[in-house]
């Protein structure tokens, strides 16, 4: 029975405690004084009006700063060398994904930084990948473009094996930080002995 009494002491002094502390009046803050609702010092995600707990390139793509290249290459040539060339011009550029799939192996890709160019090349469409936003990249992407020296190799991956009837993917996946105003070259070499048609896609985020 002494117990029992104690307990509901307890659980009582628990309870003024928990209410004393919510009100505002005797206790530590408020929840509205915590996280006022128009304080424009909190991070709040442009698209929800939520406070960020999502990952940092959703929110770019909420904030309508996310953007996607793709693109079909056909019938590359054996033995062909085909560039996509990019200018990044003023905003910081985080390159996040490059993939390309193919109909048959093996492909080499290489991703180059600074090349000597003696023609761009075609220049490329580029979506926001927020479309109720009006935000243009501020990257330049041109295909087919003419390097004379390939610039400095930043990484090597491919498309292993040899011809094959499925298709088969090789990427660039992890994130690459770009320096403004400044080239940047994929190199995609056919290393098959027979042409190959490709689908071709790029991620990256500005701020």
């Amino acid at each position: 029975m002494k117990m029992t009494k104690k307990l509901i002491l307890i659980l009582s002094l628990l309870g003024l405690l928990l209410f004393s502390g919510c009100s505002g009046k005797g206790g530590d803050i408020e929840i509205d004084e915590a996280i006022p609702v128009n304080d424009t010092s909190l991070l709040k995600d442009s698209h929800t009006n939520s406070l960020i707990n999502i990952e940092w390139e959703h929110s770019r793509i909420h904030d309508g700063y996310g953007f996607q290249y793709s693109s079909q290459l056909n019938n590359l040539a054996t033995g062909s060398i085909t560039y996509l060339l990019m200018n990044t011009t003023t905003n910081g550029i985080h390159w996040r994904d490059y993939s390309i799939t193919c109909d048959s192996a093996p492909l080499l890709i290489e991703l180059y930084e600074n090349p000597t160019i003696t023609n761009y090349g075609t220049l490329q469409n580029i979506s926001n990948r927020n479309r109720f936003s009006s935000v243009i990249s501020t990257v330049l992407i041109y295909a087919n473009s003419t390097i004379v020296t390939d610039g400095t190799l930043l990484i090597v991956d491919g498309i292993l094996g040899t011809k094959q009837d499925t298709g088969s993917t090789g990427s660039i996946a992890l994130e690459w930080i770009l320096k403004t105003d400044s080239i940047y070259t994929i190199k995609i070499t056919n290393n098959n002995s027979n042409n190959v048609n490709c689908i071709t896609r790029a991620f990256w985020y500005e701020t």
